[in-house]
């Protein structure tokens, strides 16, 4: 490795690039979350009829689309567990009912390899024969795992069928321009007390707004250079520690000489917490919380799987507030979409699933809220290529603290129309309300006690203030 990757390195631990930190010491007395927030955004547009809202294959008899069935699977092959209907899995071009789920025992726990994306094999095509276990038992086994976590809310009326409309809306609750996502509006409570209040991949709708910065963290490795720029690798060093100690001491005494010419009070007060501490220590206990985990890539995770674990490590050591994911795209299929649907499904649940398994090693998971949502929903019909083009009515899952679970509010037809439901009862009603995102957000921040923050009024959604996630 060359010597500038060993500056590059000292840079981004001085805290000048990377990560924003503050020496928690230095701000113990701010104020810190009693709850965390998860986002994990589904790029592209997922269909919720293929897992959350099925509606089989009955025909919608309007001749729309080069296929009209909304669902090639049948209404009898729908699955259930508790008060959550879902989708069979779809594998080598055809539908697995419950009767072929055999293979996995109802009455007992999955087993991790249900989970593992190596053993589910994302890339399955039509000519491939890997029935096994783990893909045919994967839905059953996170909804009869997670089903009391789960409220699923179906029939969201995105108002869009753009793609970066569709992202902002789902992310923030609103269509409209220049809002923070709602990871970064609660995490800007707390951002005077906490070094890397909101993490984030950079991806999908990850905008701030300003209000807080970004800390961009989906690898462990990362951080363990961040917390020791001197390491080369795991037996050597750049340099010895005597020459790192007197590097240290001409950074501090740059800053003190600085300090000395500084006019400005708030420059001062910045500069003197910069001395009192770098982040170092925060870093160090950030990965040995993580470590035990192994939340590693040597370990087979991929990036979305490091982010989730260092975030439940952050979490823990009181370093964040909230976390912004997204799937890197899958989910757009306007080709093949039933066997592409089933892949990123398939992908989502596996990160879902290491995210609560995190959350629970790191101790947070009865106070985190996660919220799973896409751009928007895909048509109720094929197209030519077997495919589903973008359509606005769409299905969010929300799981964890402060949700009701193994409840399903149905507020989309069986041809996923949105409908309007009470807002008590969230039965169908005329005189109802529709749901959209910002009726979500509006209940997110209801949940997360901000809705009459400085910031939250600064951004105000305007909608409906109901109680989508505890009656």
């Amino acid at each position: 490795m060359l010597r500038r990757d060993f500056f590059k390195n000292a840079t981004l631990a001085t805290g000048s690039m990377a990560l924003p930190f503050v020496s928690l010491k230095a701000l113990a007395a701010g104020e810190r979350p009693e709850q965390f927030f998860v986002y994990y955004h589904c790029s592209g547009g997922w269909d919720p009829t293929s897992l959350l809202d099925p509606k089989g294959d009955a025909d919608r008899g309007d001749n729309r689309g080069d296929d009209s069935r909304v669902n090639k699977f049948t209404a009898s092959q729908i699955l259930s567990r508790g008060n959550i209907r879902y989708a069979p899995l779809w594998i080598n071009n055809q539908y697995i009912d419950d009767a072929d789920v055999g293979v996995v025992d109802p009455s007992a726990e999955f087993s991790d390899e249900l989970f593992s994306l190596n053993t589910l094999n994302n890339s399955i095509s039509n000519n491939t024969n890997t029935r096994n276990s783990a893909q045919t038992g994967l839905y059953n086994a996170f909804m009869k795992h997670y089903q009391n976590k789960l409220r699923i809310i179906n029939g969201v009326n995105h108002q869009t069928n753009s793609h970066t409309t569709g992202r902002r809306n789902a992310s923030s609750g609103t269509n409209e321009m220049d809002y923070p996502n709602f990871s970064a509006l609660y995490a800007a409570q707390f951002d005077s007390s906490m070094p890397m209040a909101y993490i984030t991949d950079g991806a999908g709708y990850n905008f701030s707004a300003g209000l807080v910065p970004e800390t961009r963290l989906d690898s462990l490795a990362a951080i363990e250079y961040l917390a020791n720029p001197n390491k080369f690798d795991d037996n050597n060093n750049y340099f010895e520690d005597s020459i790192m100690q007197r590097l240290k001491a001409a950074r501090s005494q740059r800053e003190f000489d600085i300090l000395k010419s500084e006019a400005l009070v708030s420059r001062k007060q910045q500069i003197l917490l910069s001395q009192q501490a770098k982040g170092e220590n925060e870093l160090a206990e950030l990965i040995e919380a993580i470590s035990p985990s192994g939340g590693g890539a040597a370990a087979g995770l991929n990036s979305r799987q490091q982010q989730m674990s260092i975030a439940a490590g952050a979490f823990s050591k009181g370093l964040a507030a909230s976390c912004h994911i997204s799937s890197r795209g899958g989910f757009d299929t306007h080709g093949d979409s039933d066997n592409r649907q089933s892949a990123a499904l398939r992908g989502t649940l596996s990160d879902l699933h290491h995210l609560w398994q995190q959350l629970e090693l790191q101790g947070v998971a009865d106070r985190t809220t996660v919220l799973v949502g896409s751009d928007f929903g895909r048509t109720p019909w094929y197209n030519s290529n077997n495919g589903k083009d973008h359509w606005n009515v769409s299905s969010m899952m929300v799981m964890g603290n402060g949700v009701v679970g193994n409840t399903v509010i149905q507020a989309s037809d069986a041809l996923v129309n949105a409908i309007k439901v009470n807002p008590v009862t969230f039965l169908p009603d005329d005189n109802g309300v529709t749901i959209t995102p910002a009726v979500v957000h509006q209940s997110l921040r209801n949940v997360f006690n901000i809705s009459n923050s400085a910031f939250a009024k600064e951004y105000s959604l305007n909608a409906e203030a109901i109680n989508l996630f505890t009656s």
